[in-house]
């Protein structure tokens, strides 16, 4: 098939249709952003369906999130930018082979076209999502393939150009650069006070190959486009959005791995947007004022004990933040002598109380004020 019968791109994407009712063997399986990945068949009953990835992972899923599909020519699939990564590069199936095919990159994508042969588990794409109609300037966060060591999920601030075959953005982004994003790695730019974003702590040059660390922070107060954060150490600083990042809504980083946060959680907890309560900073120390906690110190030996024995908290995956995570989602962080939390909701000052009451010590206010 060449890439002159795939440039309409009017009425392009229409749902998939199951190959049969009955699913064996080979099959995709329904993930993370609405992509569907390949998948073996292992057990099922009446309901459910258990699959196995080709990475060895294992998961238990509803039966209309496993479909026995065929990819025919024309198909549009993302190909896997790199082994673990959440997006890919956009493309069509020019022909399949057992578990290989050839996909076209046209040029009405990229510069020139360009054929390569891909295994299918390299390949995930979309069934039946709704569609979304983003206006050419509309400002949004994308995501952008950056190979960060460890890895790192992030979505830009960028300016939409155009959408390709209703699934496909193409964007601007901020910093001068362009590229292709699928449309659920593409939100509306909602940033709030109690939010938690990522921004650049430190950079090493290493000629093209940058050294660049972005770490948690959560947002104290917005101007317009300008930010005021506080990092994990309650070191507090000013950044420009062109500086943040923010990783897809309802997804975390957990341990170094994406993945969404679980429903079971406490809504004031999960949810992306956290009210601020207007309690401040609420400090948990041992002393009588949060300004004197240097003089009985919460040591960080102290906070590791605590985390052994509470299975809902852990340390992040990025050690220095020194945030603590509760229940997969960052809400406190130990600060040399405290642990502090930035404009805690009803929930979390309650789980502080409980953190306090193990550490035989005090939660208190920016103001003063004593909760424990």
């Amino acid at each position: 098939m060449s890439s002159d019968r795939i440039q309409t791109e009017h009425d392009f994407y229409s749902k998939r249709h199951a190959r049969r009712a009955t699913i064996s063997g080979r099959a995709w399986v329904k993930r993370d952003l609405g992509f569907w990945h390949r998948c073996t068949v292992e057990s099922q009953d009446a309901s459910l369906v258990t699959v196995s990835l080709d990475n060895m992972d294992e998961l238990t899923v509803e039966r209309d999130h496993v479909q026995a599909f065929e990819l025919e020519p024309g198909d549009l699939v993302f190909f896997q930018t790199w082994e673990g990564g959440i997006s890919g590069s956009p493309g069509f199936v020019i022909a399949g082979n057992g578990e290989v095919a050839e996909i076209e990159f046209p040029n009405s994508l990229y510069r020139e076209t360009e054929r390569h042969t891909c295994f299918f588990r390299e390949i995930r794409f979309y069934n039946d999502l709704p569609v979304l109609r983003w206006k050419k300037g509309a400002r949004v966060f994308a995501y952008k393939p950056i190979p960060f060591n460890p890895p790192l999920f992030l979505l830009f601030p960028a300016t939409v150009e155009r959408v390709h075959f209703d699934v496909c953005v193409e964007l601007e982004f901020g910093d001068g650069g362009s590229g292709l994003a699928p449309i659920t790695l593409v939100e509306k730019p909602e940033l709030n006070p109690g939010d938690i974003v990522y921004t650049c702590t430190s950079f090493v040059s290493h000629g093209i190959n940058p050294d660049e660390r972005w770490s948690p922070c959560r947002i104290i107060k917005r101007n317009g486009d300008n930010f005021f954060l506080q990092d994990g150490t309650g070191d507090q600083f000013e950044s420009d959005i062109s500086m943040i990042g923010v990783l897809p809504k309802g997804y975390q980083m957990f341990d170094g791995k994406f993945e969404k946060i679980s429903a079971s959680l406490p809504a004031d907890v999960r949810r992306p947007a956290l009210e601020p309560s207007g309690f401040g900073d609420v400090h948990i120390i041992r002393t009588d004022a949060w300004q004197d906690a240097a003089d009985e110190p919460i040591t960080k030996a102290q906070v590791d004990a605590l985390i052994a024995l509470d299975p809902e908290l852990a340390w992040s995956a990025d050690h220095r933040s020194f945030s603590i995570l509760w229940d997969g989602h960052p809400c406190f962080w130990w600060d040399r002598h405290e642990i502090r939390c930035a404009m805690p909701t009803e929930v979390q000052l309650a789980k502080m109380i409980a953190m306090a009451i193990e550490l035989d010590a005090n939660v208190i206010g920016d103001d003063g004020k004593e909760y424990h």
